[in-house]
């Protein structure tokens, strides 16, 4: 179908966004604190900010991921992450 034709294209847009958005899912993958069973907080970033925490099991790796979910820019300290002595 036209779908597969494209996605098997390397030089379709298609192909290289399948491409990456594959690369990325790997990388993800690969990451000790994405495991299911890894500690995951929310933060408390105000109504502007959407943030999340997320340690591995064995507290080697941390993830903070922080989105701006306002039509504005946003600035955040990281201190209030609670990454203290970090600003």
């Amino acid at each position: 179908n036209e779908l597969e034709a494209l996605l098997d294209s390397p030089f379709s847009q298609h192909h290289k966004v399948l491409t990456r958005i594959s690369q990325l899912i790997r990388i993800r993958k690969a990451q000790p604190a994405f495991h299911p069973n890894a500690t995951q907080f929310t933060l408390q970033l105000g109504n502007q900010l959407f943030g999340y925490w997320r340690q591995s099991l064995d507290r080697k790796q941390s993830i903070f991921c922080i989105s701006n979910i306002s039509d504005e820019e946003q600035t955040i300290l990281l201190s209030d992450i609670n990454l203290i002595g970090t600003d």
